[in-house]
């Protein structure tokens, strides 16, 4: 892979990275909060420090989703067979 599309590609990822930064921060800032604690977690390297870590993804996906297509009572018909 040649320099140029190696900075492409790096550039290209802080992009969506700062894009979803943003979706998260306008729809769930209160998840933000919660990764520091993740990365805290994962650097004691212990396994029970690492489930936590874990737990708090888990957490933060719950609540992103949830901030994303808020709960309802109503039925959803999702087919997600592939033809």
């Amino acid at each position: 892979m040649k320099r140029n599309s190696v900075d492409y590609l790096k550039a290209s990822s802080s992009v969506t990275n700062l894009r979803i930064d943003i979706l998260i921060a306008q729809r769930a800032g209160d998840v933000l909060q919660k990764i520091p604690s993740v990365y805290n977690r994962l650097s004691e390297g212990d396994p029970e420090a690492v489930s936590h870590a874990q737990t708090s993804c888990r957490r933060i996906i719950d609540a992103f989703a949830d901030a994303v297509y808020p709960p309802t009572d109503e039925a959803i018909d999702a087919d997600f067979s592939v033809s």
